[in-house]
């Protein structure tokens, strides 16, 4: 699932947002727009304003390559869960990670067993709020930053910026070492 088209604005924005501070991290699993294992139903499917309101995040955020990811990226994802959660702007809908889900309008965020038919251990979905979806301004992350910070990850100067591919490949491994992974 690859096909970004129609993502809607609020998604775009919290996508955009993960993407600036995981520079690295895995695009495998990621995708917006349903493919032939999403059924007529699924959020990933184009809705009645031509937008789609689900985005499927790899669970690989720091490129470990371990396919349900590793303790320090579950630990980064749950920091996003908590931004997710506590937008100010009240976008976020419901997550699926792990075997778990979390919705606003069940239980008011409350984690419980998912068993759907894929247990989303490899990539995370998001799932937006249809009556905010357009509302695109740039998604508040202080957890994840926090957590991030924390890892030695923060701020401007550890970010690794696109372009030379062999840079950010050295960075990526010796950041996976220092924590265990590689």
């Amino acid at each position: 699932m690859a096909n970004w088209g129609g993502l809607n604005p609020a998604l775009t924005a919290w996508r955009n947002g993960i993407n600036r501070r995981l520079t690295g991290r895995d695009f495998r699993t990621d995708g917006a727009r349903a493919d032939k294992n999403h059924g007529s139903t699924s959020q990933h499917q184009e809705d009645a304003d031509g937008t789609v309101d689900a985005f499927d995040m790899d669970t690989n955020v720091l490129a470990s390559g371990t396919p349900t990811g590793t303790a320090t990226e579950r630990r980064i994802i749950d920091a996003m869960k908590l931004d997710f959660e506590q937008d100010p702007h009240g976008r976020g809908q419901l997550w699926i990670a792990n075997r778990e889900i979390a919705n606003a309008d069940v239980g008011n965020w409350t984690e419980r067993d998912y068993d759907g038919d894929s247990p989303h251990t490899e990539h995370v979905h998001w799932q937006s709020r249809q009556s905010r979806e357009h509302i695109g301004s740039d998604w508040p992350m202080p957890h994840l930053d926090a957590v991030l910070k924390e890892l030695g990850l923060g701020g401007e100067e550890m970010l690794v910026r696109k372009g030379d591919k062999g840079e950010e490949v050295r960075f990526w491994q010796h950041l996976l070492t220092d924590l265990g992974h590689g």
